[in-house]
């Protein structure tokens, strides 16, 4: 079960917000509805939904922030670590590093682009 925010976490109902795992959201750099599913991100939901609910109740509408991600995974595991950057279901090119034996980082691009988290495009040059 999920719910379905718009950009400032916002549900349907009025003064609802939702975050983290519940969440579904519209990805600002792609307009895709996006899941994500880790402690990271709900941390991040969380703050900007409290944020974007404070605005929005002292009248301030021009202070809220549409929610911004670009996911990173860290995972470390059986003496491995892998870090992962990037939407791993629409990318149409992955980048990997490994760094001797147990340790690796992949990132996803989709159009040669890499996103910040401010939304500043990085272009990819091959």
């Amino acid at each position: 079960m999920s719910i379905l925010t718009n950009a400032f976490l916002e549900a349907s109902e009025e003064n609802v917000y939702a975050a983290g795992d519940v969440a579904e959201f519209p990805d600002v750099y792609s307009g895709v509805v996006r899941a994500v599913g880790n402690w990271t991100n709900s941390a991040l939901q969380g703050r900007a939904a409290a944020f974007n609910m404070y605005a929005s109740l002292s009248g301030d509408q021009n202070k809220r922030a549409p929610y911004q991600i670009v996911p990173t995974y860290n995972i470390t595991s059986l003496n491995s670590k892998l870090t992962f950057l990037g939407f791993l279901d629409d990318a149409d090119e992955i980048w990997e590093k490994a760094y001797g034996e147990t340790s690796a980082t992949r990132v996803f691009l989709k159009q040669k682009k890499i996103m910040d988290s401010k939304g500043n495009p990085y272009s990819i040059s091959s």
